[in-house]
């Protein structure tokens, strides 16, 4: 049972069916800016150097500063290909916490930690306030989570990140 005519699938016009408008090209796979690939870049260098850092306040700062970078990455990212750009503000100041929660509200989590640790960052590069090795060592790891968990939304190819041992090695 075999016949002369053009086999046509479901998703394709008939050959001799006019076509009313154009295929729709796929969508354009957005590259990450070498901007955000050399800010989480500069995360990953310096959580490894604070992570070698003798003095607590300066390991946590140092991961305080790490997980800043990251998130900076991923808000001018997630900004940039927003549909409303202009409407992230509303208005008034954010800081980059804020604008995180908005544009990865799966982060807000992490968002919301270091922003109310920003303060304490704030008083310990003053000299103002001291934190202890147990407060600089947590946040150490955990700005090594969260500087891992942005690169993977970025797609940006992660050196390992060892933090089962004393220091944190990078490779």
């Amino acid at each position: 049972m075999s016949s002369n005519r053009p086999v046509t699938f479901a998703d394709q016009p008939s050959p001799d069916v006019a076509l009313t408008h154009a295929p729709t090209p796929p969508p354009q796979i957005n590259a990450v800016p070498p901007e955000a690939v050399q800010l989480v870049g500069l995360a990953v260098d310096g959580l490894a150097a604070c992570a070698r850092e003798q003095d607590p306040n300066q390991r946590f700062a140092g991961a305080q500063l790490a997980a800043l970078r990251a998130a900076a990455a991923l808000v001018a990212v997630r900004s940039r290909t927003s549909s409303d750009p202009q409407g992230m503000t509303r208005g008034r100041a954010l800081n980059v916490w804020q604008l995180l929660a908005r544009v990865a509200p799966e982060l807000s989590e992490w968002a919301a930690l270091f922003h109310y640790s920003a303060e304490k960052r704030t008083a310990v590069a003053a000299g103002t306030t001291a934190v202890s090795t147990r407060d600089a060592d947590d946040t150490l790891r955990d700005a090594a989570k969260f500087v891992a968990a942005v690169a993977r939304r970025l797609g940006i190819p992660s050196r390992r990140l060892d933090l089962t041992t004393q220091w944190l090695a990078v490779t």
